[in-house]
Order: C-alpha cells, then structure tokens, then sequence
C-alpha cells in the first residue's frame, strides 16, 4: 500500500489538487487501511479526479484489494473550507468485476476529455448505439456467445441494465451502501427489450438533469464527480454495443465520432485498468487498422 501511494505521489508531483495525504493502518485490523487526503475546497477535490495521475491510483489500489473501499466525504471541524476523503483498502487481490458496486469497471474508469462533445451527448449517443443493437435480437439469440468470456447475450444486456438501473440514484447523490442490492441478479425479467427501454431512458434522463454532472457520485473507487461517471458509462455502453453486435451478427460500425471521443479518454486509463485486470491484453492488428479497431484492441477485443 505504501509502495503504490509513494508512486503515485511521484508521478503527481506539483499537479494534483490535494494538499496532504495520510495513510493509517487499522490496529485492530492489519488488512484494513485508512487513507486521508486533504484538499483545499470542494471544488479543489473535484478537480483531482481528472488528473492522470489520479485516475491510474484506483485502479491500481482496488487490484490489490479483496472487497470495495469505501469512500467519506469529511468537513475539518476547525476550518470548513477544507474537505478529507477517507478511503478503506484491503491488501488482499480480488477479482475485477463492476464500477458502480463491488470493485472496478469491466470496461471503462474514471474518463476525461472526451472529442469535444458535451458528456450528456455522449452518453446518449452512446445508449443509442447499444439500443440499435439490442432491438435486432432474435428470440433465439439470446443465449448466443458474446466477446465478452462467459456471458450470453442475455448476460451482456442484464449487465448494461443493471448499470443503467444504477445510475439515476448514484447521480441523485445516494452511496452503494444506500442502493443495496436492488439491482443484483436478473433485471431483465420476461421482457428483456422492455427492460432496456425503461432502464436507459431513465439512465438518459438521470445524465441530463440539471446539475448532475457537477454531483459528486459515490463509486466503489472514489467520489468523483458526474461528469466522470457519465463518461464511463459512455463508454461500457459503446464498447459493449460493439460486442452484441458481433454476438447476433448485426452491423459493427461505432459512431465514428464517439470512437474518437472514447480513445482520447482511455488513453490516461488504459495501463491501470490492464494492470488492474479489468481488461484483456491487446490483440495484433495491422499496420493500416482503422480508429475503431484500434480502440477495440485496446480494450482487449479482436476486431
């Protein structure tokens, strides 16, 4: 743990927005860390995320990690303009499996930049693209491999839906520990179309309230605010939209734009989250591969 905070404060050196960080081990708990970052205002902590730097720490910390950290927004009682973030660790590895919940993103982190669109276009554009896909589905393809290993195709949609599904009350403010487990285990239902109708319009809407991309969000990896947690939704949608469409045979072609869009925010991402093992490693492609290819590649998928 002090190896992976000592690193990180290396790599940061004069850029990050935090001005002190303390990491405390539990004494009745060995396993359990305690780490205290302080910052100067709320708008100085909002800032961090953003930073390269910043963004590769969790992915790292969580890859160590045998449970989800769990992340306080704090008030200095002696001087409110100052905020502390603790976060809890455990030292030991643990699978990689979602962003919101339990651990670390299947695709995607904590984004920044983005091609010039604004981040609610994005997403929406990005829903878009999976939705096309998703009213394609045969009934007898539900069952139909994916790219994605041991998922179906009804697994894949479960797994955008549920994340949808989660994105209104993390956006509204509320914390993992408050959302539970409501959108544990089949969300699909008889009627998996109807599903993913409702769910991603709600999702959209949730993107596009006032205000919600300046909310701080609580993820199993940090506070961060919406407009990060947007993005990454962004980009789990497109990625994924890409895999149904291979897994029924449907037209492959992402939005050329939101290619771009989403390479452009991987690029600060891409060695954490591989490290980390929430992606594959990269396939060979050719020396001419075009944009979405290459963005496939990176994200461990052989185009």
């Amino acid at each position: 743990m002090e190896e992976v905070g000592s690193r990180r404060e290396e790599a940061a050196a004069g850029k990050r927005t935090a001005g002190r960080r303390i990491l405390c081990p539990d004494r009745n708990d060995a396993s359990h860390f305690f780490s205290l970052v302080f910052f100067d205002s709320c708008e100085s902590a909002m800032e961090n995320p953003s930073l390269p730097e910043t963004q590769q720490f969790p992915a790292e910390m969580m890859g160590r990690a045998d449970g989800p950290a769990a992340f306080h927004d704090l008030d200095i009682t002696d001087d409110r303009s100052q905020r502390a973030v603790t976060r809890r660790f455990t030292r030991r590895p643990a699978p990689v499996r979602s962003t919101r919940g339990p651990a670390v993103p299947r695709v995607g982190g904590t984004l920044s930049g983005g091609g010039g669109m604004d981040v609610p276009a994005m997403f929406r554009a990005a829903v878009a693209e999976f939705g096309s896909r998703v009213q394609q589905i045969g009934d007898h393809q539900w069952e139909a491999a994916t790219p994605d290993d041991g998922w179906a195709v009804r697994d894949l949609v479960n797994h955008i839906v549920s994340e949808d599904l989660w994105a209104p009350p993390l956006l509204a403010g509320s914390s993992i520990a408050e959302v539970g487990d409501r959108f544990d285990g089949d969300v699909l239902g008889a009627d998996p179309k109807a599903a993913w109708a409702a769910a991603s319009a709600d999702a959209v809407r949730a993107v596009e309230a006032d205000g919600a991309m300046g909310r701080i969000v609580h993820l199993s990896f940090g506070d961060f605010p919406g407009s990060e947690y947007a993005r990454q939704l962004f980009a789990d949608h497109l990625i994924h939209a890409w895999d149904l469409a291979r897994a029924i045979g449907a037209d492959e072609r992402l939005d050329t734009g939101l290619v771009t869009s989403c390479a452009t925010w991987f690029e600060a991402v891409e060695d954490a989250y591989r490290s980390a093992g929430a992606i594959a490693a990269r396939p060979p492609v050719p020396g001419d591969a075009d944009a979405q290819t290459l963005l496939l590649a990176r994200f461990g998928r052989q185009a």
